[in-house]
């Protein structure tokens, strides 16, 4: 689990409607393999259906695995709280109570690892695989200094792919993650990536209440999820998400048997379509339409960045923009030819 940023996309509640009622919690993004993984697990273990159409349903939960545990612990005398998922061993040793089971559990009213020099509390990450909590210092190198300026702002928070813990300080922020508790127990929360300035389209991990979305804002979620069909499934008829299925795991350079492997891969439509269907609102894709981020991994040998649907084809060859080797080898082999031909490629 990596610590939730502040920033453009700050961490923290926010509030809906006229009644300022609190609408759940954003947890910053960071570029890191915890957050570019995005939250396929969370939501497999709340039994979010990936099948439901475009809309709130997509993203609702319907209860927990018994491989998790959900836990809300409050501090009445430190004037803290906390809400944790993860697996039970780790939500026992983050909260310090033994025997601790899956699922929606109830409501504990104390945590013991809770000390005046210490804020910012990592669960495993998702390379981890032991049960080991790590609670760091502020005054640690390691502490992440983002992190420590949200505690002012009232909330505190660290998630990946699999979990998240949500600190609350201050009796307002405690009272807003009690609701944000209850909704859960509830079932009436839905778990989302935000859509934020990155390449993925996705910043930080929404949790939200979902009775109290408004109908804008339903209606412009299911329109963002037609729009992020129809981008899967141009991209999924390139056929490179079914190549890298069967290929990732190493790499083009080491051997025949060598696979592409990245941290993080995800499509976007380029500039040009993007204006194209603004004139003509039917307009259809093709792959040529598409620019893919790519956050590759041995990245001593090959360059993160977006990239043509060609230029990944390439890739499986062991060649192109995206192999550092074949880019070095092409500026020599124009350097060259430059000096042949008499000519100067800078001053």
């Amino acid at each position: 689990m990596r610590a939730a940023r502040t920033g453009k996309e700050s961490t923290g509640f926010f509030r809906i409607g006229e009644a300022s009622e609190v609408g759940g919690l954003v947890l910053g993004g960071d570029y890191c393999a915890e957050h570019e993984s995005g939250i396929e697990e969370l939501r497999r273990e709340f039994g979010i259906s990936s099948k439901a159409p475009p809309g709130i349903e997509r993203y609702r939960i319907s209860g927990l695995s018994s491989r998790s545990a959900l836990v809300f612990c409050d501090r009445p005398d430190l004037d803290q709280s906390i809400l944790c998922c993860s697996h039970p061993s780790n939500v026992a040793q983050l909260v310090g109570k033994p025997g601790i089971t899956g699922g929606l559990a109830t409501r504990h009213e104390g945590f013991d690892l809770v000390v005046a020099d210490r804020v910012v509390a990592f669960l495993p990450t998702w390379r981890d695989k032991d049960d080991r909590v790590r609670v760091l210092p502020v005054h640690s190198k390691a502490a992440d200094r983002e992190a420590w300026k949200a505690y002012n702002a009232g909330i505190i928070g660290a998630w990946s792919e699999r979990s998240f813990m949500v600190r609350a300080l201050g009796e307002e922020a405690r009272r807003d993650l009690e609701a944000v508790y209850n909704a859960f127990l509830g079932c009436d929360i839905a778990l989302s990536t935000t859509r934020a300035l990155t390449p993925f389209g996705r910043g930080g991990l929404a949790i939200v209440i979902a009775s109290r979305i408004q109908p804008a804002d339903l209606d412009r979620l299911r329109e963002q999820d037609e729009d992020r069909d129809l981008l899967d499934a141009t991209f999924k008829a390139t056929g490179l998400p079914a190549r890298f299925a069967e290929r990732r795991g190493t790499d083009p350079l080491f051997g025949p048997n060598a696979k592409p492997a990245y941290f993080g891969i995800g499509p976007a439509w380029t500039r040009e379509f993007i204006e194209r269907r603004k004139a003509d609102p039917a307009a259809r894709p093709t792959e040529d339409d598409l620019t893919v981020w790519l956050n590759p991994m041995e990245q001593r040998h090959h360059n993160f960045g977006w990239f043509s649907v060609d230029s990944l084809r390439r890739w499986f060859d062991g060649e192109g923009p995206v192999v550092k080797a074949w880019v070095e080898q092409q500026a020599v082999g124009n350097l060259d030819q430059s000096e042949a031909d008499g000519m100067s490629l800078g001053p």
